[in-house]
C-alpha cells in the first residue's frame, strides 16, 4: 500500500502535462518582482491622487487597482474550476510560441488594445487604498499557494484568449503579466499628477547587429516601456536618451551576422543612469516585463544588469 502511494506521487510529479520544478520558480519569480512593481507604484498614492481621472474615459489609479486584483480573483477561480471539471487534453497545443514571446503581446498597451470583460470592469468595490491592499494581499497568498502546491497537468488544460489558445500554465503568466500591463498604466496617471519623473541617461553611442525578428520587441520595450524617443528606418531603430546618447540597432537577415547572449556577456555593456528614487521602480518595471536578468549574484542595489531584446546587455545603474 506504502509502495504504491509512493508510485502514484512519482508518476504525478513527473507528469509531462505538470510544472517542472524550474518552470515553478520562474513564474514564482516573476510574480514576486511585478508584486513588487504595483505595491511600489501605490506606495507614494495619496486619496486624492488615488481617485484622480486623467480624463471622463479613463480610469483612475483606484479603479485600476481594482480591476488588477478582480481580474486575478476571476482568473485563479476559474483555473481550479476548469481543472476540476475537465479531462486533459495531451494532444492540443498552445498558439504561442515562448514564454518571453507571451509576455512581450501582453506588456504592449500600444498595438494590442484589448477591451475589458464586463465582469472585471471596476465599480468601486473597495473605498480606500487600505482597504484594497488588504484584499489584495489576501489574493496574492492564495494565487502563490496555488502556483507553489499544485500538481494539476496545467500543460494540458486550455483556454481560449485574445493571444489565441494557451495553457492554463501560460494564462497564469498571462495573470500576472496583466498585472504588470495596468502598473505601467498607473505609472503614466502619476506621471500626470507628477508623483514619477523618471529620466534615463545614457553617454556616447553604441552600436548593435540583431536579426529583423527581433524589431517588433526592441521599439516595444524602449519606446513603450521605457517610454524613449526612437529614430525608426528600414535599416535600423536608434534609440535616444536623455543626454545625447544614443544605442543604434542594425538589422540582419542570418544569425551568423550577431552576437549570441554569451558573447553579449563578454561585451560592452552599456550604462544607464537613473536618479534614485525611480531606480527601484524601473528595475521591477523591467523585470515585470520579463526582460532576462544576468548577473543576478551581483549588488542589485545600485546596479542592474539585462539581457535588452536583441541581446545587448545594459546596466541600470543608481544615480546617487
Amino acid at each position: 500500500m506504502y509502495l504504491s502511494i509512493l508510485l502514484l506521487l512519482q508518476i504525478t510529479a513527473t507528469s509531462p502535462g505538470t510544472m517542472s520544478a524550474d518552470e515553478r520558480l520562474a513564474l514564482l519569480d516573476y510574480t514576486k518582482h511585478t508584486k513588487q512593481y504595483f505595491l511600489g507604484m501605490l506606495e507614494d498614492v495619496d486619496p486624492e491622487s488615488w481617485h484622480f481621472k486623467p480624463g471622463a474615459e479613463r480610469w483612475s489609479i483606484a479603479e485600476c487597482a481594482e480591476h488588477i486584483l478582480t481580474t486575478e480573483l476571476l482568473a485563479l477561480a476559474e483555473i481550479k474550476n476548469q481543472l476540476s471539471s475537465e479531462a486533459a487534453t495531451p494532444h492540443k497545443t498552445s498558439a504561442v510560441g515562448s514564454i518571453e514571446l507571451l509576455l512581450n503581446i501582453v506588456n504592449d498597451r500600444v498595438n494590442k488594445r484589448i477591451k475589458t470583460e464586463e465582469a472585471m470592469e471596476p465599480e468601486g468595490k473597495w473605498a480606500s487604498k487600505a482597504e484594497f491592499l488588504a484584499a489584495y494581499q489576501a489574493s496574492q497568498a492564495a494565487f502563490k499557494d496555488f502556483v507553489k502546491e499544485t500538481s494539476a497537468e496545467v500543460h494540458h488544460h486550455f483556454r481560449d484568449s485574445p493571444l489565441g489558445k494557451i495553457d492554463l500554465y501560460e494564462f497564469l503568466y498571462v495573470t500576472v503579466a496583466h498585472t504588470a500591463r495596468h502598473t505601467m498604466q498607473i505609472e503614466d496617471i502619476k506621471a500626470l499628477r507628477g508623483l514619477t519623473t523618471s529620466s534615463l541617461h545614457f553617454g556616447g553611442s553604441v552600436k548593435v547587429n540583431c536579426l529583423h525578428s527581433d524589431q517588433e520587441r526592441i521599439q516595444w520595450f524602449f519606446k513603450d516601456l521605457l517610454h524613449l524617443e526612437l529614430n525608426i528606418t528600414e535599416e535600423y531603430d536608434q534609440v535616444l536618451f536623455e543626454g545625447e546618447g544614443s544605442v543604434v540597432f542594425f538589422y540582419q537577415d542570418t544569425p551568423d551576422q550577431v552576437l549570441t547572449e554569451d558573447q553579449f556577456l563578454n561585451a560592452m555593456q552599456a550604462a544607464l543612469l537613473i536618479p534614485a528614487p525611480q531606480y527601484d521602480s524601473l528595475k521591477r518595471r523591467i523585470k515585470a516585463s520579463g526582460m532576462k536578468e544576468v548577473f543576478p549574484e551581483r549588488d542589485q542595489s545600485r546596479f542592474f544588469y539585462f539581457h535588452a531584446p536583441g541581446g545587448q546587455v545594459f546596466r541600470l545603474v543608481k544615480k546617487e
